[in-house]
């Protein structure tokens, strides 16, 4: 067990939260403290911190240098994560679809993006699901995957913007990351619809992806623009936490 680093876990998560730029240092950390958040950035010449075999020899041979590199830096990131949770663990293995395989009792998800990592985690008694993801705006062509992502109302709220495009793609990368465990497979983007709410977005399931999760049920997505970057989050919170984050609405189906 180790001791979670420079005073409590909410301080913590605030500290990474402000490694993601500027603006994030005047914003309050919208994490709960039962979740740890961490981010990493790559050196100035590209070093990975804390980078080791392990977890490289876990990719494809042929992975290029800068997939190692985002590879490990996200792996270290959730090293990180798991650390202020009290936890301390060698590689971190994947699943048969590219998916972390986290230890027993623990959720999590990770994300990279413009020499950036982040990695948030929580205990499985907290939460039944995260989901996390990092983009940068700028270097989205909004065009490009606006017909990709968006469908029916969500094209009248991006209008082509490339930060709106951004922001309702990350936000669904989220969703589908939170959900994943469920199904244990991939769904498309028009398996949710989103709709903008205060924080992030609303989000309505268009079909039945596993266990309550059935047409119709709804969550929340929280979504932040820092600078030209978005960080969009889902954490589905358990009976333990409920009301606080993830699931939102009297009509949200439970199996039988």
């Amino acid at each position: 067990m180790v001791d979670c680093p420079g005073g409590s876990r909410s301080q913590s998560n605030h500290r990474a939260y402000s490694r993601l730029g500027p603006s994030a240092t005047q914003q309050p950390c919208p994490f709960p403290d039962w979740v740890s958040f961490r981010v990493l950035r790559l050196g100035g010449l590209g070093v990975v911190p804390a980078s080791r075999e392990d977890d490289l020899a876990l990719l494809a041979p042929r992975s290029c240098e800068k997939r190692r590199k985002e590879f490990a830096l996200g792996r270290a990131a959730a090293r990180q994560a798991l650390a202020g949770l009290g936890l301390a663990v060698g590689s971190i293995p994947v699943g048969r679809n590219r998916e972390p395989i986290w230890p027993e009792g623990i959720r999590g998800s990770i994300t990279h993006s413009s020499g950036l990592a982040a990695a948030l985690v929580a205990r499985s008694q907290d939460t039944t699901g995260i989901g996390i993801d990092l983009e940068d705006s700028s270097a989205v062509r909004g065009a490009d995957i606006e017909s990709l992502v968006a469908f029916g109302t969500e094209r009248h709220w991006t209008r082509g913007d490339p930060v709106r495009v951004t922001m309702l793609f990350s936000a669904k990368e989220a969703v589908f990351k939170a959900l994943y465990r469920f199904r244990q497979d991939y769904f498309d983007f028009g398996a949710v619809v989103l709709a903008p709410s205060e924080t992030g977005f609303a989000v309505r399931l268009q079909q039945h992806i596993g266990g309550r999760w059935r047409r119709g049920a709804r969550l929340q997505t929280e979504c932040r623009l820092i600078g030209s970057l978005v960080l969009s989050w889902v954490v589905l919170a358990s009976d333990g936490q409920r009301g606080t984050v993830g699931e939102v609405g009297d009509d949200l189906a439970r199996a039988p």
